[in-house]
This record gives structure tokens, C-alpha cells and sequence, in this order.
């Protein structure tokens, strides 16, 4: 890796923070079990929410005690270890970062969770490399995701089946999840054949249960036209890779009955 490239990726994306989610996990590599917090005599495992060159988030399973034990170190410097696999190297790569422990939250709603918030004061080379990669790729996608709005793609088992999709879907509000039927999708709608009941304001997420993880998509209830009920999503790039797919599928057909 060139020291240009590093220079590139800190000035473009220096930042940025994004979501270690399912699509991040099988991108870079990430193994998130393996994260470890050392904080004095103490060693924690956690679950990185967010990640950024100088910014994370960190979820951790803590009482209420144990919270407040922990407080008592904020502003202090810790360790703090991710871990990688890499398709270039024998082992994984194990990253070292000294960070500052800024504050502790408990997770509204979720019972003995807590969320962690942390400056890194090191600069890490293959972290700058590994999340400025998978910046780069999402940047990519979002170029995509903006071309394809007008893109349908309808769904029934044979075509859920061909985009590596369990045909399955839940709307996320108020603390917890409703399943739906879904007719089809574009970039940044979904077309809904049922609309689960209670505030339909609260309904702020979409899960989609891909073979190969979970992918859940921002955004919000259109019920404006009652008969043909929306949910209206942000930029996700896994949805971005079911339509390219679904295109790639549709030539591939095409070319056969010539």
C-alpha cells in the first residue's frame, strides 16, 4: 500500500463514520467477536456499532452497576483491539488502538446494553486501509443507488430465490418488528402488500434476511395513498446489489433466447 493512497483515504474520509453491519462484516473482512476492550485490570468484549479512522462506537453487555462502575473511567486512555481476516495475509491482522474513553449510554429499550463512545489517538495504517477501501466501495454504490431509483424489481420466490433473498421482511417500530408482504422494490422504495398495524410513524426501519446477512434499511411509512402503501428507504448498498444482480440476471436470459 502506498503512502498516497493512506494520504488519499485520510483527506476524503478522515470524517466519515460508518455502520459495522452485516454488508461492512462481509466487505472488509471484520471478525466482530473479537473485539476487546482493556481498561485497567479489566477486559471487556464488546461489538463495534460504528466505525471511523478516530471514532468508534462499541456495544457492550453491562448492568446498570456495572455502567456506572465503568464511568469512572471516561477521559481516561485504554486499549482497545479489532480484528480483521485477510485474503492476503496467513493470520488475521490485529489492530491496536489506544483510545479515550468519552462517555457510557445505555441502549433505550435494551435491557443491560450499553453503547461506548471512543477517540482513537493512534494513527492505524491498516485500519485507514480497510475502512478507506470500504468507503471507497460504498461512495461506489451510492453513484449506483442514485441511477437505478427508477429501477423495479418484483418479487416472488423464484426471483427472491435467483437474489440470494429468504423472500422475508419485517418493519422495526416501536420496539419491535412486524412482518410484511412485499409486491416489489426500487433503490429507494418498497412496495408493501400489507402495512402492520399500530403508529405508523414509529415504523423508522426495513429488515431484509439475505442468505448471506442481514440488511436493514432507514427510513419511513408513505401511507399518503392508502391502496399503494410505501416504505420510502436511504441509501443501502446491499439493496443496491440485489438490483444489479437482478439486471445481470435479466441479460443473462435474454441472451439465452437468442
Amino acid at each position: 500500500m502506498q503512502s498516497s493512497d493512506l494520504g488519499n483515504f485520510k483527506e476524503k474520509f478522515s470524517n466519515r463514520v460508518i455502520k459495522a453491519d452485516a454488508y461492512f462484516i462481509q466487505h472488509t473482512g471484520f471478525i466482530p467477536s473479537q473485539t476487546l476492550l482493556k481498561m485497567n485490570d479489566y477486559n471487556l468484549n464488546g461489538t463495534p456499532a460504528t466505525m471511523g479512522f478516530s471514532n468508534l462506537t462499541v456495544l457492550f453487555v453491562l448492568t446498570a452497576e456495572e455502567v456506572a462502575f465503568f464511568s469512572r473511567f471516561t477521559k481516561s486512555l485504554h486499549l482497545l483491539t479489532v480484528v480483521f481476516n485477510s485474503v492476503t495475509r496467513k493470520d488475521p491482522i490485529r489492530i491496536p488502538l489506544r483510545v479515550i474513553l468519552d462517555r457510557i449510554d445505555m441502549v433505550s429499550g435494551r435491557e443491560n446494553l450499553s453503547l461506548m463512545s471512543f477517540t482513537v489517538k493512534n494513527e492505524s495504517a491498516d485500519l485507514i486501509n480497510l475502512l478507506g477501501n470500504y468507503m471507497a466501495l460504498v461512495d461506489y454504490k451510492k453513484e449506483s443507488w442514485e441511477k437505478l431509483k427508477e429501477e423495479f424489481v418484483p418479487l416472488n420466490p423464484a426471483i427472491a430465490s435467483a437474489l440470494d433473498f429468504n423472500d422475508y421482511f419485517e418493519l422495526v417500530g416501536d420496539n419491535r418488528s412486524k412482518r410484511i408482504k412485499v409486491s416489489g422494490f426500487t433503490a429507494d422504495k418498497v412496495f408493501l402488500k400489507t402495512v402492520p398495524d399500530g403508529d405508523s410513524e414509529s415504523y423508522k426501519q426495513l429488515k431484509w434476511y439475505f442468505r448471506d446477512g442481514l440488511a436493514i434499511t432507514d427510513g419511513k411509512l408513505d401511507l399518503s395513498e392508502p391502496s399503494k402503501p410505501l416504505f420510502l428507504m436511504e441509501f443501502h448498498p446491499r439493496i443496491v446489489d440485489a438490483i444489479e444482480s437482478f439486471q445481470f440476471k435479466l441479460k443473462l436470459a435474454a441472451r439465452k433466447k437468442i
